[in-house]
């Protein structure tokens, strides 16, 4: 939908999971939902990329072949 950014409220256990796949730290901790709660956010790519890569997996291939 054209969107350049995704943030999301990440539980701590989780937070070098997603550091792994590219997140980054959004800010200080807070408390989300009752639990303590680490900001992140990762850049999306351009549209005409992503639906690329979308085409790319519905025609069967591998995330890890991208």
């Amino acid at each position: 939908l054209g969107g350049r950014l995704m943030s999301a409220h990440i539980q701590l256990a989780n937070v070098r999971f997603f550091q792994r796949l590219g997140w980054q730290i959004g800010g200080e901790r807070e408390i989300y939902a009752g639990l303590v709660h680490q900001p992140m956010c990762i850049g999306l790519p351009p549209p005409n990329e992503a639906l690329a890569t979308v085409r790319r997996l519905a025609a069967g291939v591998s995330a890890r072949d991208l």
